[in-house]
């Protein structure tokens, strides 16, 4: 499931992020580039530094001050349209959208 930072137009894979921003990242908190691409909300100081690098590349300007609620509002996680998904012995899924529904 892709990342994105999401910001005014802007639409980045924290995955396009250049090895060089990840390397100052990691200078800075010790993470190691997967462990922030996978979870940019893991580390206070990550999560803003993998921020101000999205919003460098994709030519945006962050909002003052970055809060938690502003990161989490920033990254956000792409899913695959929700299919209904089926359990082994073939019972839809109940939790799913599009799943027929059983009387």
């Amino acid at each position: 499931m892709p990342i994105y930072f999401t910001h005014e137009t802007a639409k980045v894979d924290v995955e396009d992020v250049p090895l060089d921003e990840y390397a100052k990242i990691q200078d800075a908190t010790g993470l190691q580039w997967w462990e922030v691409a996978g979870n940019p909300m893991r580390h206070a100081k990550a999560s803003v530094l993998l921020a101000e690098a999205c919003a460098r590349l994709a030519g945006v300007a962050l909002p003052d001050p970055i809060t938690p609620k502003v990161i989490v509002s920033l990254f956000t996680v792409e899913t695959a349209p929700n299919v209904a998904e089926v359990f082994t012995d073939g019972i839809p899924d109940p939790k799913a959208v599009d799943a027929p529904e059983t009387t």
